[in-house]
């Protein structure tokens, strides 16, 4: 029997969080042994009150509490009360496609030394719907890494992917940081995991529009501590070394990015100063420079 965890962080979800959950529910069959657990991340709305009602219609799932930590303990503290042997991450406001986690199941009993799937999700905002496929997957690592952290040909999610509970063991999602945490766990990943895909969707993403002052400030809070995590101190392999100063210089990019757009015109040229200082090539970034002319000449 293949027995399957599925996580669930929930934070001030209450009123997506049951779609969640019984999408989750959903996928258990004669083939699959499912395992749910809800990380209640100490909400203030009617969180607990939900999980109340569904566990007292009959549906059975474990659910635990904590003070407000963050996404990324909630996630590591699934992981250590989880007994499954594979695992997914779902979001609270995102729903699993039972059809694509048993076509994800069914891939990896079928290549029993696969430690990592990558699947592809639905994208939907304002009533549309995108599928996102998840890109080419190699079976050699560090082709893989590039892929995802640099060159961006892959895509990934966390509800659209299954992972071998064992394979994670020294492995989690660092809590230090309240957004983009699974960048680093991601990148660590497909640094050291035997990985394969299918090309459908494992998962419906519902996405929020954010204005332009929320996506500068996200951003200044994440700022370079992604590339820290992600490099620093880990037990990454040693080839991995080679693509943190090119990593760096695209977080810094994205970040002058976003204090061009929103106007804060020294804070902007600072910042694609510092990632030409890692990477002196982003100079042929034609749109990037651009706009760094037009600072300079302001």
């Amino acid at each position: 029997m293949f027995t399957l965890g599925i996580i669930i962080p929930a934070y001030n979800y209450a009123d997506q969080l049951e779609p969640a959950v019984l999408s989750a529910l959903a996928c258990s069959n004669n083939d699959i042994d499912l395992r749910l657990i809800v990380i209640d991340d100490g909400s203030t709305d009617h969180t607990k009150e939900v999980v109340q009602d569904l566990q007292a219609a009959g549906h059975a799932f474990k659910y635990l509490y904590q003070n407000n930590t963050g996404p990324a303990a909630a996630r590591n503290r699934g992981i250590e009360n989880s007994d499954a042997e594979f695992l997914i991450f779902l979001d609270a406001d995102d729903e699993l496609c039972p059809a694509g986690v048993k076509q994800g199941v069914a891939a990896i009993i079928d290549q029993p030394d696969a430690e990592l799937l990558i699947a592809g999700h639905n994208s939907i905002s304002e009533s549309k719907v995108k599928y996102v496929s998840p890109g080419s997957i190699s079976k050699h690592c560090e082709i893989n890494f590039r892929r995802y952290l640099i060159e961006k040909k892959i895509t990934m999610s966390s509800g659209a992917m299954i992972i071998r509970r064992e394979s994670i063991a020294n492995i989690r999602f660092p809590e230090l940081l309240r957004n983009s945490e699974d960048i680093s766990f991601f990148a660590q990943i497909l640094a050291r995991l035997r990985t394969i895909s299918i090309d459908t969707a494992m998962v419906n993403i519902n996405k929020h529009s954010d204005s332009l002052r929320h996506n500068m400030v996200y951003a200044d809070q994440v700022g370079e501590q992604v590339v820290e995590q992600i490099f620093a101190g880990s037990t990454l392999p040693s080839w991995t070394k080679k693509y943190e100063k090119p990593y760096r210089s695209q977080r810094l990019l994205s970040l002058f990015r976003s204090h061009y757009l929103a106007g804060d015109k020294d804070k902007a040229r600072s910042l694609y100063r510092k990632a030409l200082s890692q990477k002196l090539t982003i100079l042929f970034k034609w749109a990037y420079l651009k706009k760094y002319i037009r600072l300079i000449l302001s």
